[in-house]
C-alpha cells in the first residue's frame, strides 16, 4: 500500500482550491491577454474618439507608428515591475528605451535604489519628499490649455479671488491651480507647503497623509485650517498645530465659511479623509465645486442626498488611478478575501501563526481588523501607531489592541517590511510563533486574470463587469516556505480605474479637473481621452442610474 504524500504549508501557498499552481495559471492567462491585444489593428472605431485622441493614449492594444510603446506590465511574479515587450514595436527604427515610472510622481525607476513596490507605496503615502519637491516644481509652470466646451475640458485656468490693492501682498510660493478653488472663492485646498498664498483666507485638509498636509506643524500661523474632526485630532495631537487654528466641521452637514456653504462628505480613503462641496453665487448664478481629495467612489457617493441629481460645475478628480491597467477588485471582496486565505493557512498548518499585515501612517486598518476577526485575536501596533488610533475615534478597532505582540496572532506594520526574507527575520524575533505570513496591502500592482479594459473597450462593457476576488486568487511572492510566505493583497484606498468610470459617468459633471499624475504633458492627454469619452457618454446617454449596475 503506497503511503499519502503528506501536504505542506508551502504546498497550501503556491495552489488554489482546486489544485492548480496559481503563479502559473495567472501567467498563462496575461500572456494570453497580451496576445489578443497585440493582434488587433488600428482600423478599430471607438465612440466618439478621434483618430488623434487614439493616437494620443498610447494604449499597447493599438498599432500605431511614431509612438512610445507602453512603459510597463503591472507586476510579475516576483513583485517587480516589467517593461513591456511588444512585437509592435519590434520593426522600429528607431530605438526606443524600455521606462518603467512610477504611477504616482513619475519618476523613472531606474534612478532609485529602493524596490519599486517600496517607492510607489511610499509616495502614495507622502513619505519620498524629494519626490513630492521635484514634481512640485514641474506643477509650478504647467502651460495648460482650457477649452470652450464645458463637457471636454480637462483642466481649467487657475482662477484667483480678487484681492483688495490696499491690502500687503503676501510673500508665497505659487501653488499648483488645481489647488486654488475657482468663482472668487478665497479657498486653497491640501496647499499647506506654499506659504501665505495671495487671496487664501482658508485653507482645507483633505485628509491626513503627508503629501496633502505637507507644511503643516506648530509654526503654522497663516489662516485657519478647516478638516474633519479625525483629521483635526490628528493636527493637533500628532503635528501639535496650533489648536486656534484648526476648525473641525462636522460631517453631512451645511457650513457658512466666508459666505461659501460647505459640506464634508466621508471620502471612504483613510479615517478622517473628507471631500468638500462648495456650493457658491457667482454672477448671480449657483455654483457647485466638488474636491474629492484622495478618495474611493462608491454608490454611497454618487446618491449622497449633497451630491444627487446635483449638477457639480467642477469636480476636481482624484486621478491616482486613471488607466485601465488599474482595475482592481473592490474593497469588501480583497479584505474578506484575506481573512479567508489567513483562517484557511491557520487551520492547514496546525501551529501558532503569526499574520503581519502592512498599513499606511493612517489608514488600511480595515484588513488587519477583519483577519483579527477571523482569528479570534488582537492586534499589535507600536506605541506611535497606537497614538495615532487613538486619534480615530475608532472604538472597535480600540478594543482589539495590545501592547504585548506575543498575545496577539496580527501584527501591524510600514508598508516597507512585508517581503520574506524580512518576513523570516520578523518571525525569528518573535519566536513564540512558529509560522508567518504577511500581505502586502496594495492596490497599484494588481493584474486582473480577465481581459482588461482598454480603449477599444465598449463603456458598457466596462461598467458591466466589476472585476471579482476571493482568497485563492491572492498570489505568494517567491521566496515562501514552510515557515514563511508574503501575500501580495491588491487592496487600495484610491478609486480604480472601474470605479472612476462608474463615480463620472454617474454624476451630472460640466468640467473635470485631474488633481494627480498632472506632472506630464504625456500622462495629461491619457486621462484626456478617458474623460472625453465620459464626457460623450454622458451627453449621448444620459447619466448612467447606479441602481441598475452590480457596483
Amino acid at each position: 500500500m503506497s503511503k499519502r504524500k503528506t501536504s505542506t504549508i508551502t504546498d497550501f501557498f503556491q495552489k488554489n482550491n482546486s489544485g492548480r499552481n496559481i503563479w502559473g495559471n495567472e501567467a498563462a492567462a496575461i500572456e494570453a491577454s497580451q496576445k489578443e491585444a497585440k493582434t488587433k489593428t488600428n482600423s478599430l472605431q471607438v465612440e466618439g474618439i478621434s483618430p488623434e485622441a487614439l493616437e494620443r493614449f498610447n494604449d499597447p492594444s493599438i498599432k500605431l507608428e511614431n509612438v512610445e510603446p507602453p512603459q510597463w506590465t503591472p507586476q510579475n511574479e516576483t513583485g517587480f515591475l516589467e517593461p513591456i515587450k511588444s512585437s509592435s514595436y519590434e520593426n522600429e527604427k528607431v530605438s526606443m528605451p524600455e521606462v518603467m515610472l512610477c504611477p504616482v510622481c513619475q519618476i523613472d525607476f531606474s534612478t532609485l535604489s529602493v524596490d519599486p513596490n517600496e517607492h510607489v507605496n511610499a509616495c502614495l503615502d507622502g513619505r519620498t519628499p524629494e519626490t513630492f519637491a521635484k514634481n512640485a516644481k514641474k506643477r509650478l509652470f504647467l502651460s495648460l490649455e482650457s477649452s470652450n466646451d464645458a463637457d471636454t475640458i480637462v483642466v481649467d485656468p487657475r482662477s484667483t479671488p480678487t484681492v483688495d490693492a490696499n491690502k500687503p501682498i503676501k510673500k508665497s510660493s505659487l501653488a499648483p491651480f488645481y489647488k486654488i478653488m475657482p468663482y472668487n472663492m478665497p479657498f486653497a485646498v491640501d496647499a499647506f507647503s506654499f506659504g501665505d498664498i495671495d487671496g487664501v483666507e482658508a485653507y482645507f485638509l483633505s485628509h491626513f497623509h503627508a503629501d496633502h498636509y505637507g507644511g503643516l506643524s506648530s509654526k503654522w500661523e497663516h489662516g485657519p485650517i478647516y478638516c474633519s474632526e479625525v483629521t483635526g485630532n490628528l493636527l493637533v495631537n500628532i503635528l501639535h498645530v496650533d489648536e486656534k487654528y484648526v476648525h473641525r466641521l462636522s460631517l453631512n452637514e451645511p457650513h457658512n465659511i466666508l459666505g461659501v456653504t460647505v459640506y464634508l462628505i466621508d471620502a471612504n480613503h483613510c479615517p478622517g479623509s473628507a471631500m468638500f462641496l462648495f456650493e457658491t453665487l457667482h454672477e448671480n448664478k449657483t455654483k457647485r465645486v466638488l474636491h474629492c481629495g484622495d478618495f474611493r467612489a462608491s454608490k454611497a457617493h454618487v446618491t449622497h442626498p449633497a451630491l444627487k441629481d446635483k449638477t457639480i460645475h467642477k469636480l476636481y478628480l482624484d486621478t491616482t488611478y486613471l488607466n485601465p491597467k488599474y482595475t482592481f477588485p473592490a474593497q469588501k471582496h480583497v479584505v474578506e478575501a484575506c481573512a479567508r486565505k489567513a483562517l484557511d493557512v491557520k487551520n492547514a498548518a496546525n501551529s501558532k501563526l503569526l499574520v503581519v499585515v502592512s498599513t499606511y501612517s493612517i489608514g488600511k486598518e480595515k484588513v488587519a481588523v477583519a483577519i483579527a476577526k477571523s482569528l479570534s485575536s488582537k492586534i499589535f501596533v507600536v506605541p506611535r501607531k497606537r497614538l495615532i488610533i487613538e486619534q480615530l475615534g475608532d472604538q472597535e478597532l480600540l478594543d482589539l489592541l495590545t501592547d504585548d505582540p506575543t498575545q496577539a496572532s496580527v501584527h501591524m506594520v510600514t508598508m516597507g517590511g512585508i517581503q520574506p526574507s524580512s518576513l523570516l527575520e520578523y518571525l525569528e524575533q518573535h519566536n513564540s510563533f512558529e509560522r508567518v505570513i504577511g500581505y502586502r496591502v496594495t492596490g497599484w500592482t494588481f493584474q486582473p486574470l480577465e481581459k482588461r479594459a482598454d480603449l477599444s473597450s465598449n463603456l458598457d462593457s466596462i461598467i458591466s463587469r466589476p472585476p471579482k476576488f476571493v482568497s485563492h486568487d491572492l498570489r505568494a511572492m517567491r521566496g515562501a516556505s514552510e515557515k514563511v510566505a508574503a501575500f501580495v493583497a491588491p487592496y487600495s484606498e484610491h478609486s480604480s480605474f472601474y470605479e472612476l468610470t462608474m463615480f463620472c459617468l454617474s454624476m451630472n459633471i460640466l468640467t473635470t479637473i485631474p488633481t494627480v499624475n498632472m506632472g506630464s504633458q504625456r500622462s495629461r492627454e491619457k486621462m484626456q481621452v478617458w474623460l472625453d469619452r465620459w464626457a460623450w457618454r454622458r451627453k449621448k446617454q444620459g447619466l448612467l442610474s447606479v441602481d441598475d449596475t452590480n457596483w
